[in-house]
């Protein structure tokens, strides 16, 4: 609406929906690209250069769209590019730059992500619900970047991982040296790859579900309701608490096969989609609880069997 689009049957509707598919785009590109198209900056700078991104993105949002009403569709585009390259650059770098510090620092800093997502699913849903304008949401991510940033050039120490890709010529290297590395995650990066299909899709996809001002709770004909947003709210709460909580406990109880884990997924889906508001919080808790023990995993996982200089 702020850009002048009203309703779906609006011809540049479809653009609208296209452009902001550009986040998961580039969030899946520069997983690998940022070792490409950055690889002539080291993983720590590239932390910051994926916070420059983002806050890029919040300006084009919140100043030019918003403030100054500039409603070009290239502004759309590129602001959604930008977070999509920030996203896909900047976990695995952060991790990256942690790693010499220990297991403690990690599982820490890996529950810290969830918790910084929280910050817009869960406060924005709640701001919103209170009449609180839009463009509030996307100031508070900005001066969020700008104090993590602030927060990471004086608090974390700067560490090198020796050929951990820091130059493109060195990426290659490890690339074709897959043998030393792939044999070992790879049941990992399955789990991983599966369990972010369903996490993607039933975090969005609820939103088309229950799209009304008003949520019925106990099934579509149900007399008892929530306001959407605030509905939205709790349901984003029960997701950060499930991911939060089980990337902690997989660091503290026995490492097991991640796909026992994943069981979770399709009953959490289940649930989702049973069109009984109430069970969609139960689900997206399972889903988000699975996601975030395989995840935790992982990186514990990629900790113990595969060689530092290759965990980028």
């Amino acid at each position: 609406q702020e850009i002048g689009i009203i309703g779906d049957n609006d011809p540049r509707s479809g653009q609208f929906h296209f452009a902001v598919s550009f986040l998961y785009i580039g969030n899946l590109l520069f997983r690998v690209l940022h070792n490409l198209v950055f690889s002539w900056i080291r993983p720590r700078f590239r932390v910051y250069l994926s916070m420059i991104c983002m806050m890029s993105s919040m300006f084009i949002i919140s100043i030019l769209i918003f403030v100054f009403h500039f409603h070009q569709m290239f502004l759309i585009y590129l602001s959604y590019i930008l977070g999509g390259i920030a996203v896909g650059t900047f976990e695995a770098n952060l991790i990256s730059s942690i790693t010499l510090l220990g297991s403690n620092t990690k599982v820490w800093a890996i529950t810290g992500l969830p918790l910084g997502f929280a910050s817009v699913s869960v406060l924005g849903f709640l701001l919103t619900s209170v009449g609180v304008p839009v463009i509030a949401i996307y100031i508070e991510v900005w001066i969020s970047l700008a104090c993590g940033a602030a927060v990471f050039f004086w608090r974390i120490p700067a560490f090198e991982i020796k050929n951990n890709a820091t130059t493109f010529g060195v990426f290659l290297n490890n690339m074709k040296a897959f043998r030393l590395w792939m044999p070992s995650i790879s049941v990992y990066s399955l789990a991983l790859m599966l369990d972010m299909c369903v996490l993607s899709l039933f975090s969005g996809l609820m939103l088309y579900i229950f799209n009304d001002s008003e949520v019925p709770l106990f099934g579509v004909n149900g007399s008892v309701t929530l306001r959407h947003d605030l509905y939205f709210a709790m349901f984003n709460l029960c997701a950060t608490f499930g991911d939060s909580l089980s990337r902690k406990l997989a660091y503290d109880f026995r490492p097991r096969h991640p796909f026992l884990y994943l069981l979770l997924s399709p009953i959490g889906a289940v649930l989702c989609i049973s069109k009984i508001a109430i069970l969609g919080w139960l689900g997206v808790f399972l889903i988000f609880f699975a996601n975030g023990f395989i995840y935790a995993l992982t990186t514990r996982h990629i900790d113990s069997a595969v060689r530092h200089e290759f965990n980028l």
